[in-house]
């Protein structure tokens, strides 16, 4: 069963999430049951390729444990800056009669369920913070975030001290307005990270050079398409240089540059593109060996689809820093945006995950480790309807609470809530619950930022123009 709570204030907005998981029950086109049951289900996103280690192993969706009842929800408090120092969960079977009590609060000032509990905070993050990523920027070995910020001509950084607090620097590295994605990583070699920005208004992706002592030069311009939106630093070609991997929201008229590769000098440079053609209207991608080869494959979502569907495509890579021709096409729920690559099923292969916001749906496609992924004819998308909540916007897949079992985190734009699935082992069902954050969340990431070990999340609010940190309260 899945047990559902809010915690910390109710949710912005009515609506429906669809967690949905491919080849279980029964799911019309309108995102309506059409079988009296179905399977738990949920999602992921999180460091490419992260293995939950559980001895457990889902090998096909038909092995889930059915639904047999949904908790109601609990507000258990009114105000955004969640000072509830606990959760009241009431559980009901089939007949809706009530079969659990309360479970144990959290400590005092924090946030959550028994086991799993956060404090939260708020920080100034910029206008319009559109993406949060996070970093050490200032090589002190403690995690620092920066933003995309889209209405404001710099990028907002923040660094952290180690303990869950946060310092501003003065003078912000300046880009132009339109920031939609961030990365930073040492393109020079020095030592030193760069911040790398992706515009879509200017379109072009800016790199600030790190000078050391919290400071960026001003950045430098890198062609990669006429609207890039998501960016990755990676090697590509086993070279000890990152390369740049961006997907370009035009792909242009053939629709032949929607993702596009730019292999790195060792000296912050770049050498000339190269252009692949993924879809109509591409918007994420992710990365990691899908087929065993040892090279780097691409999974991109292209969310303007005309049909009920969003088509994710996957791009093999050569090993040499470029793609082969060969290219698979699967379907997910329509509108879906995120994309994330995860062994959630632990059988050594990696999954592909999607989150549409359109349809407020996750949908999963298992991996056979070959390359292929499980579709849409092998069986059919159960929603599990969890109401008032709507939008996912970005997915996480960590383990939260050091159970050996991956968890699974989504951001709800709409709802202004973020949900954390306490997963059981060796199925996608378990125990959720909601955090009420700012106004309009786009983004999270999750890092230790407060030493204790454990995963924190900081979330970055748009209409806000804040950063939620969750910090890990140790049981």
């Amino acid at each position: 069963m899945i047990n559902v709570t809010y915690v910390g204030g109710t949710p912005r907005g009515p609506g429906l999430l669809f967690v949905c998981a491919l080849a279980i029950s029964a799911c019309g086109d309108d995102g309506t049951m059409s079988s009296a049951t179905a399977s738990d289900s949920g999602t992921t996103n999180g460091p490419t390729g992260e293995t939950a280690g559980t001895s457990a192993s889902m090998s096909t969706m038909s092995s889930m444990s059915t639904m047999s009842s949904m908790s109601t929800m609990s507000s258990m408090s009114s105000s955004a800056d969640a000072s509830s120092t606990g959760v009241d969960t009431t559980t009901t079977d089939a007949t809706g009669e009530p079969t659990t009590g309360a479970v144990e609060p959290c400590p005092d000032e924090a946030i959550g369920i028994e086991g799993l509990c956060f404090t939260l905070s708020t920080v100034g993050f910029g206008l319009s913070p559109a993406v949060v990523d996070s970093a050490d920027l200032d090589l002190d070995g403690f995690v620092d975030v920066f933003a995309a910020n889209l209405s404001v001509n710099e990028q907002h950084v923040l660094f952290g001290d180690g303990a869950g607090s946060f310092t501003e620097i003065a003078e912000r590295p300046l880009a132009p307005v339109g920031q939609r994605d961030a990365a930073a990583a040492d393109l020079n070699g020095d030592g030193i990270p760069e911040l790398v920005g992706a515009n879509l208004i200017v379109g072009y992706v800016t790199v600030h050079p790190g000078l050391g002592d919290r400071a960026f030069d001003s950045f430098t311009p890198v062609a990669a398409g006429s609207k890039p939106r998501r960016i990755e630093l990676v090697d590509l070609n086993d070279d000890a240089a990152l390369d740049l991997l961006a997907v370009s929201e035009d792909p242009g008229p053939e629709e032949t540059e929607g993702l596009i590769i730019r292999l790195g000098d060792g000296m912050g440079g770049f050498m000339a593109p190269t252009a692949y053609a993924v879809g109509p209207r591409p918007y994420d991608l992710a990365r990691g060996d899908v087929n065993g080869d040892g090279a780097a494959d691409v999974v991109v979502t292209n969310y303007d689809s005309e049909t009920s569907y969003t088509d994710v495509q996957v791009r093999y890579g050569d090993g040499l820093g470029g793609l082969t021709e060969e290219t698979r096409v699967f379907e997910v729920a329509k509108g879906s945006r995120r994309v994330v690559l995860n062994d959630l099923d632990d059988d050594g292969a990696l999954d592909i995950l999607t989150a549409s916001y359109e349809s407020s749906s996750i949908s999963f496609l298992p991996g056979d480790g070959a390359g292929e992924f499980a579709v849409e004819s092998e069986g059919q998308w159960i929603p599990l309807l969890i109401e008032d909540v709507t939008g996912v916007y970005d997915l996480a897949a960590r383990d939260m609470d050091l159970d050996g079992v991956t968890d699974l985190i989504a951001v709800h734009r709409e709802a202004g809530v973020v949900s954390i699935l306490r997963r059981d082992a060796g199925a996608l069902s378990g125990e959720r619950f909601f955090i009420v954050v700012g106004v309009h969340p786009l983004s999270m990431t999750i890092e230790d930022f407060n030493g204790d070990g454990r995963p924190d999340v900081a979330v970055a609010n748009s209409f806000s123009n804040s950063l939620s940190l969750l910090l890990s309260v140790t049981p």
